[in-house]
């Protein structure tokens, strides 16, 4: 398509020079036969003239065609480049769309709530901690003076009884079903089954809880979650 384009200016700038040339001819008396009549009316500076008005028209054509072809070349560069630029944006913002989503999703399993029974054990031991903690040793009486052996024993396990009776009511209410609840999902997952665990739990719930019962369960669930996999 471009070669055709370009045949009709080939052709014109041909014509030109040729008309150029042949008016040289003529004003150099150099006369083909067939020309030599049509010579004798005009003066002969004429062709002269003619032949440089010529040569310049094909001289102005040709750099004319040079200029469009340079121009043509410099906006063919620039929608080049800037295509190219429009690519690369493209590109680019297709690649933070995917970054942006690949953090996105790293955050939110980030922040997602690990519901494995490694992770529930190990919160659960630091609410029985915090239960510990919470209710103490126990009470720690000394005697009193004058006080007989049989009354301070007395009075010794009465606070104790009300210490344990008061704790073993607090471990069912909080803590009791969802020990109960992680005791039975061990047992389900792994088939393990400890006699101790069902002991100190067992204690725990009731009216002779103890801190020592509390943190016998926290050792046990401690010791089924370091032996899963993180």
């Amino acid at each position: 398509m471009g070669i055709m384009r370009k045949v009709p200016k080939f052709l014109f700038d041909l014509a030109i020079a040729l008309g150029a040339l042949a008016c040289v001819l003529v004003w150099l008396e150099i006369k083909p036969r067939d020309v030599r009549g049509m010579t004798l009316s005009w003066p002969h500076s004429f062709w002269l003239i003619a032949g440089v008005i010529l040569f310049a028209v094909n001289i102005a054509s040709s750099m004319y065609s040079l200029y469009r072809e340079k121009q043509s070349t410099n906006w063919r560069k620039l929608y080049l480049e800037e295509n190219q630029q429009r690519v690369d944006l493209q590109k680019e913002h297709a690649r933070v769309v995917n970054r942006v989503t690949e953090l996105e999703h790293q955050v939110s399993e980030a922040t997602k709530p690990d519901t494995s029974l490694r992770a529930k054990l190990i919160a659960t031991c630091d609410d029985l901690s915090a239960f510990a903690r919470e209710h103490g040793p126990g009470p720690a009486l000394d005697r009193n003076p004058g006080e007989s052996a049989e009354e301070y024993i007395a009075r010794k396990w009465h606070e104790q009884d009300d210490y344990s009776g008061k704790m073993g009511a607090d471990f069912r209410l909080k803590l009791v079903d969802s020990v109960k609840k992680l005791r039975d999902e061990i047992q389900r997952q792994s088939g393990w089954s400890e006699a101790p665990l069902d002991s100190a739990i067992a204690k725990a719930e009731s009216r002779v809880c103890s801190a020592q019962a509390v943190d016998d369960i926290r050792k046990q669930f401690w010791n089924f979650a370091s032996m899963m996999e993180g």
